[in-house]
């Protein structure tokens, strides 16, 4: 696996959008260093890859806990390449409404593959199981094998050398492959132990003479075929006993059939009588039925006798019915064709009649919205007038004066609209050149401003230099008094070093000695000393207290290297608070020679601009800079009056637009009324052509309630002719059954 790109949004200490794309940034290195103080988010940037991949970290059991505080949203994600396949994995998680104090919602995972766009899962428990499948590593391998948790390899660094080994394991997870090996030991010896057993029981094992093993071949071969004949025996003795076991059921059964047989035999020869008795009965119930079918067929025809005479007494009423009918029916039929020959000729002229009263009733219509466009026209001209409409409405003849008032005011317009043009152009006659005279008022004002504005720097500057100049000289003075200090210093520490080299001789001397005073005491009266040859020893007896000599020399080794350890660490203070000022003369040589070189460009810049540096220079720019803005002021005065002329003359020119604007729709009002009472008066004169034309046909107010009557009419007289011709199919319909009959 490699890591490609990674890319987080509010993780721990890393608040806001940040992206880290390594291909870009160690551009084919191998090798990296993630560096920083504590809390800078060096363990973050691991967490975001763990979490982008598998959901959760190695160092917090919640990934929730990832998201920044005070922030409603986060995300993890990471770009790896597998086998020439790249995929980008992300995490996700945000509050209610990403709101930094809202409940935390399901988070949310999602594996792509780059080179297709392809979603390969986008379930919060299956995305890890993909990553698991595409790398062949589990979480817990992943940090194991790819990442140490923090701290783990400080401790492994720390450990002692017989500790190394299982800290190692335990940072790796190699303990497994301990594990295999010592299951791997365990099965070898198990098995191991199985074999020798069985090595153990086939050495137990007595082979057989060739000779004995064919005997046994053929005794077993003679064997089975002994064994297959028997079998044979077997099952024909099986069958046998099969079929006599049947044959035993049988005959029990037809012994106990031919004992009922008897039984049932005795008892109908008992009841032979009854028997007799029970056939006698059974032929007179045949008899005593057709008796009964006899009587009822008198009866039958006894009834049709009586129904055949009611029968024709009733069709000879009916005929007599159906005969009146008849003659009833015909009235009507002839009273129905009268009816419905009125009917047509009433239904023509009330058609048009209809014709002619919707010719009458649109021309009306257009009536009466040509006098609705004439009240809209005459509250338009109320509108524009400013006068009430019912004014205008009870008495059009007002509509002259009104308009000649208007035409008058229009043209007073006119009159101030030419004296304002006449003011501007006077105005703008004056201001001609003001523009390019502003404009040279104002570059002369930026030059009088960049002089004073130099002025004071170049004052400022003298100054600073003055002050700089002041402080190398007392960094200098510190500067000698501190190398004094030093060599002083370093005149002690040599002599220091001198003594302590001194009293470290003394004391290998010393301890020279106490080994010569172990050797002495080994020394025997009249025998040769090991080292001399000598068999005198003078001093053989004479002891020496070299142990506390050889302590004090040690004290004062230890108080003058303290003392050493003291002068050298007062040293290197003075020597880098000699460094110190040394960085601040230089520092301060290079603040004066910078500001020396500001200070030449101003001179070089007063120079060029024909500037003279006296004591009233200030004063004398001052005074430039208050005329230039007095001017400007004029310019501005000029302008804004101008400005003022221009909006009362585009207002008042505006007013009479409108104005005109508004007496051309006047006349257009006006013109309108007057077209739109001339088709009124040709309208009405129509509408009387209609009405009379309407009266010659037929002389009626209302048609809807004369056709009403009329359909009413022919509606009862077809009821009568229909309601007959019922009654007739009825009464024939009754008759052809008695005729059948």
């Amino acid at each position: 696996m490699k890591i490609l790109k990674v890319k987080l949004l509010n993780i721990n200490s890393l608040k806001g959008e940040f992206s880290i794309d390594f291909e870009e940034f160690l551009k084919d290195e191998s090798l990296f260093a993630i560096t920083g103080p504590t809390g800078a988010g060096k363990s973050t940037i691991l967490d975001v890859i763990t979490c982008a991949l598998y959901g959760r970290t190695a160092r917090l059991t919640n990934p929730n806990d990832l998201m920044s505080r005070h922030t409603g949203e986060c995300l993890c994600e990471v770009e790896f390449e597998i086998k020439g396949k790249v995929y980008r994995s992300s995490w996700a998680q945000k509050r209610a409404r990403k709101n930094p104090n809202g409940n935390f919602q399901s988070a949310k995972m999602e594996i792509v593959e780059l080179d297709t766009n392809k979603i390969l899962e986008s379930y919060l428990s299956k995305v890890p199981k993909v990553v698991e499948e595409i790398s062949g590593l589990d979480f817990d391998r992943f940090i194991q094998s790819m990442m140490l948790a923090q701290g783990s390899f400080d401790a492994f660094l720390k450990a002692k050398e017989n500790e190394r080994s299982n800290l190692l394991e335990k940072i790796t997870g190699t303990y497994i492959y301990k594990q295999i090996s010592q299951s791997i030991y365990e099965t070898y010896s198990h098995k191991k132990k199985e074999i020798e057993a069985d090595e153990i029981a086939l050495g137990s094992i007595e082979l057989l003479e060739p000779n004995i093993v064919d005997e046994k071949t053929k005794q077993l071969e003679t064997n089975k075929k002994e064994k297959q004949e028997l079998d044979k025996k077997e099952t024909k003795l099986k069958k046998l006993s099969n079929y006599l076991e049947t044959l035993a059921k049988l005959e029990a059964d037809s012994q106990k059939y031919n004992q009922e047989f008897e039984q049932i035999s005795k008892e109908k020869e008992d009841n032979k009588e009854q028997f007799t008795k029970l056939e006698l009965a059974n032929k007179a119930i045949r008899i005593q039925a057709l008796n009964q079918e006899k009587n009822q067929l008198i009866n039958t025809i006894t009834n049709d006798k009586q129904t055949l005479e009611s029968l024709q007494k009733e069709d000879k009423e009916l005929k007599e019915q159906i005969q009146t009918k008849a003659q009833e029916f015909k009235l009507s039929k002839q009273s129905l064709e009268k009816e419905q020959t009125t009917y047509n000729e009433n239904y023509k002229k009330l058609k048009e009649l209809r014709i002619i009263k919707t010719q009458s009733d649109g021309k009306n219509s257009l009536f009466i919205e040509k006098s609705k466009k004439i009240s809209q026209h005459l509250q338009e001209l109320a509108n524009h007038f400013e006068i009430a409409f019912e004014t205008l409405l009870n008495d059009e003849s007002q509509m002259d004066n009104l308009y000649k008032n208007f035409s008058s005011n229009l043209n007073t317009k006119k009159e101030q609209l030419e004296t304002l043009v006449e003011q501007y152009r006077a105005l703008e006659t004056q201001t001609k050149d003001i523009n390019q005279k502003e404009q040279n008022t104002r570059a002369k004002l930026k030059e009088i401003e960049a002089l004073l504005k130099a002025l004071s720097d170049y004052k400022t500057l003298q100054e600073q230099i003055t002050q700089e100049q002041n402080k190398i000289k007392e960094y200098n003075a510190q500067i000698e008094s501190q190398s004094k200090l030093n060599q002083e210093k370093t005149k002690l520490i040599d002599q220091i070093n001198k003594t302590l080299t001194s009293l470290k001789q003394t004391r290998e001397k010393e301890l020279l000695i106490k080994n010569y005073e172990q050797d002495r005491s080994k020394l025997k009266v009249g025998q040769e000393c090991f080292l001399c040859g000598s068999k005198e020893h003078p001093y053989i007896n004479h002891s020496l207290n070299i142990d506390t000599e050889i302590s004090q020399t040690l004290a004062k080794i230890k108080e003058q290297e303290n003392h050493l350890q003291e002068q050298n660490s007062e040293l290197k203070e003075a020597e880098i608070n000699l460094a110190k000022l040394s960085s601040k003369l230089e520092s301060s040589n290079l603040e004066i020679q910078k500001q020396q070189t500001t200070k030449e460009q101003i001179e070089e810049y007063f120079k060029t601009n024909n500037f003279k540096l006296q004591e009233d220079s200030k004063v004398t720019l001052q005074e430039q800079m208050q005329f230039c803005e007095n001017e400007l002021k004029e310019y501005v005065t000029l302008r804004e009056q101008k400005e003022s002329l221009q909006v009362k003359k585009e207002s008042l020119q505006a007013s009479l637009n409108k104005e005109i604007q508004k007496q051309q729709q006047i006349n257009t009002s006006i013109n309108t009324i007057k077209e739109l009472k001339e088709e009124q008066s040709k309208l009405k004169e129509e509408i009387t052509k209609l009405q009379t034309q309407s009266k010659n046909i037929l002389d009626i107010e209302d048609l809807d309630l004369f056709e009403k009557n009329i359909q009413e009419s022919l509606d009862t007289v077809s009821k009568q002719y229909n309601n007959l011709q019922n009654n007739l199919s009825s009464l024939k319909s009754k008759d052809e059954p008695y005729q059948n009959r």
